[in-house]
């Protein structure tokens, strides 16, 4: 993989490891039994189903994506309500808002306009992932879940785009199982 270290391959085989046993767990997908890595492919994998292969492209949203240094007086000032923690006696990285909220639709978006090369395989999925807990992936109003921002975002986008590469994209943090982004789960609430 150009330019990418082993560490980064580690935690992305990780990655996969653990959506694959989410997605099972929590009966999203049953049909994969099985993945390898393609050697020669820029951070895709292949997912072994019942029903044929999937090659399965993965995206990390890096917390430089959306955080930023502030000063001790700026930490201290209360201006800034998200942060992620740095080393001990350190101060905090905060959140920009805004960055965090298209952080999910950057991402699909540069794998989308992302030149591809053709693949054997019929089916494609995105997966993107983040090592921090942000972006969330749903939130609570007025005591009813619902999608979070970067969520919302990245949906409204995929709407308007027509085509799209992959037949599902999903979105995965340490916190939460994994939320399908594309195409939506209709549910009884669903309007």
């Amino acid at each position: 993989m150009v330019g990418c270290s082993s560490d980064e391959m580690r935690q992305e085989t990780g990655e996969v490891e653990n959506f694959i046993s989410i997605l099972s767990e929590h009966n999203l997908c049953k049909d994969i039994n099985g993945w390898s890595k393609l050697p020669e492919a820029d951070r895709d994998f292949v997912l072994h189903t019942h029903n044929g292969d999937i090659l399965l492209q993965v995206s990390q949203i890096p917390a430089e994506d959306f955080v930023f240094p502030i000063s001790r007086v700026e930490y201290n000032s209360g201006r800034y309500r998200r942060f992620i923690n740095q080393a001990p006696g350190e101060i905090p990285l905060a959140v920009d808002n805004a960055r965090l909220n298209t952080s999910i639709k950057r991402s699909i978006q540069r794998k989308i306009e992302e030149p591809y090369m053709e693949s054997d395989h019929e089916t494609h999925w995105l997966l993107i992932f983040s090592t921090s807990s942000y972006p969330e992936t749903d939130c609570c109003v007025r005591g009813h879940k619902r999608d979070s921002e970067p969520v919302s975002i990245a949906r409204d986008y995929l709407k308007n785009h027509d085509p799209i590469l992959f037949n599902q994209i999903w979105y995965s943090n340490p916190v939460t199982i994994p939320v399908r982004i594309w195409p939506i789960f209709l549910t009884k609430d669903a309007k």
